[in-house]
């Protein structure tokens, strides 16, 4: 382990040292930059998707009044300004002028009234965010580039959740659009979904089934300097194991997230044609309890019902589970443990989460107490003494995701030394959101959270949330009322103490087994330069430039 780990570390001063011989002389417009997509697109809206892949693409199209800098500082996007009253309740924003959509209409304020007030006010939409503006209580334009947020009290996170990507009035309002009648209600299956129309830096070109997806510079673009890439193109890969392939065939530019087992052998081999990034992953993986009673009834009946309703057995499952091998067998001991929502590196970390030790003697104990029976020569447990009921699951996970299918095994040999049997399910990933995760039909899930800045979990945690982002219709009404308070108040150290308790207590009370962030490395083509590494990730993609040599 430390040779393996030495030997990286070593492999990634020598690039870096190459990186820098080889810097030319300065920006260049147009080329092409190839990266890999591992699953499908649901579509292309940022009110309505919940899912990376799309996130991914919108982030190029799309753009908010405000952005992060590499430091998680915010700063300007189509707000070059704003301003806020003493009492925390009143928000306005001043918009840059002259910004166009990709169609050529203006930018306005109505388009930023019309993108938070219908996720906001609006009883037909649709889409999982209603929750981040339901202290908005009014909006008021003042003019065509003046806009003016009213909340109903102080709202922590209202800076973050105001960096969400605005979508044209023109296109989706039915009461305005020329073009098309679609119903609020019926938002999901808009046409301009999948033909997105922004005011970011790149344009939506077309999506090849199974082949790829590609976006291009956008020459109207309203920020200076203008993206110097000429085009984008995602080209879809069957899983990660594909993509690594294809980056050492030289088919595809940039790849983020290359697995431990390969990362050794890719550093040494693509040197001399590659730069490599390094960072800690805002993104952690969990194992999901289900808390909902029918994925149950046809497995264990409505005597039984759900069985995570037992805190004994969320419990057990966490002690039976070694999470720290898993990171030493996946990640090669490249990733960090987590004990609750909140990361290590957030200014609301807890050092007093609870942990849960690998331990199948505690795990056993909880397993009796709570009457799951382990009867002499079975190798499962069953529900009761007089019930032969195995204490069995099925498990789901996306496919071509190999760190999660990975998971899924070693958590079903974990279990099995406890007596509970796992039953593996890997689908395609917009076929584990559409039909189990959005619906909430799973009984176990291993799938991971993407995490800001702030640490505003209202969305994820909060029983109003079930049904949206809360799929495992977790409830618990201190959690409620700490997310409440957390979101209320705008002094960060009373923020901080709030958010701190919250961890702590999911943290016991375990809606999820918290598994781990990783140390991610991302290569890089040496040809694409200017990148710039942050707390988030590799950052001002727009000031990115292909040098051709």
């Amino acid at each position: 382990m430390l040779k393996r780990s030495l030997v990286v570390m070593m492999a990634l001063a020598l690039v870096a040292t190459f990186a820098v011989s080889c810097q030319p002389d300065g920006p260049q417009a147009g080329g092409l930059l190839t990266r890999a997509m591992i699953g499908n697109p649901s579509l292309f809206n940022p009110t309505l998707s919940s899912d990376t892949a799309s996130s991914d693409i919108e982030g190029f199209i799309f753009e908010g009044l405000v952005r992060y800098d590499e430091n998680m500082q915010r700063v300007g996007a189509l707000a070059h300004d704003w301003e806020i009253s003493e009492d925390n309740l009143e928000w306005t924003f001043f918009l840059e002028e002259d910004v166009t959509w990709h169609d050529g209409e203006p930018f306005t304020a109505a388009d930023v009234e019309f993108t938070i007030g219908t996720t906001a006010f609006d009883e037909d939409y649709p889409g999982p965010r209603a929750s981040m503006f339901d202290l908005v209580e009014d909006i008021v334009v003042v003019d065509d580039y003046t806009i003016t947020f009213i909340l109903s009290e102080p709202f922590g996170p209202f800076m973050n959740n105001i960096g969400f990507n605005i979508i044209p009035q023109h296109i989706y309002d039915p009461e305005v659009s020329e073009e098309y009648d679609v119903p609020i209600e019926e938002m999901f299956e808009h046409p301009a979904n999948w033909e997105p129309i922004g005011t970011g830096p790149y344009v939506y070109g077309e999506w090849v089934e199974g082949e790829y997806i590609d976006l291009h510079r956008n020459e109207d673009y309203w920020n200076a300097p203008k993206p110097y890439i000429e085009t984008l193109l995602f080209r879809f890969v069957e899983d990660l194991a594909t993509a690594v392939a294809s980056l050492e065939a030289g088919e595809i530019d940039m790849l983020a997230g290359i697995p431990d087992d390969d990362l050794t052998r890719v550093v040494m081999d693509l040197q001399d044609t590659h730069n490599f990034y390094e960072y800690q992953e805002l993104v952690y993986d969990y194992i999901g309890f289900q808390f909902r009673e029918e994925p149950f009834l046809d497995h264990y009946g409505e005597d039984i019902g759900n069985p995570f309703h037992d805190e004994r057995v969320r419990q057990a499952f966490a002690h039976a589970i070694d999470r720290e091998a898993f990171i030493e067998d996946i990640l090669h001991g490249r990733g960090t443990l987590m004990n609750s929502h909140i990361p290590p590196n957030s200014w609301a970390y807890s050092e007093d989460v609870h942990e849960y030790e690998f331990n199948p003697d505690i795990a056993n104990d909880l397993l009796e107490e709570a009457g799951r029976i382990l009867r002499d020569g079975d190798d499962y447990r069953t529900w009761h003494e007089d019930e032969n009921i195995r204490l069995e699951f099925d498990i789901h996970t996306n496919s071509g995701n190999d760190r999660r299918e990975q998971i899924t095994v070693l958590a079903q040999q974990d279990l099995a030394e406890i007596g509970v049997r796992l039953n593996l399910e890997w689908v395609e990933w917009s076929t584990l959101l559409n039909n189990y995760v959005d619906p909430a039909n799973y009984q176990l899930l291993v799938i991971g959270w993407s995490l800001g800045a702030d640490p505003d979990a209202y969305s994820i945690f909060h029983s109003d949330a079930t049904g949206m982002l809360n799929s495992g219709h977790y409830s618990n009404e201190r959690v409620d009322e700490l997310l409440i308070k957390g979101r209320t108040t705008v002094d960060i150290d009373e923020r901080r103490e709030y958010y701190q308790e919250f961890a702590e207590l999911l943290s016991e009370d375990l809606p999820y087994i918290f598994l781990f962030t990783r140390d991610i490395t991302t290569a890089v083509d040496e040809k694409v330069r200017d990148i710039t590494i942050g707390a988030l990730g590799l950052w001002w993609f727009d000031q990115w430039y292909i040098a051709e040599e």
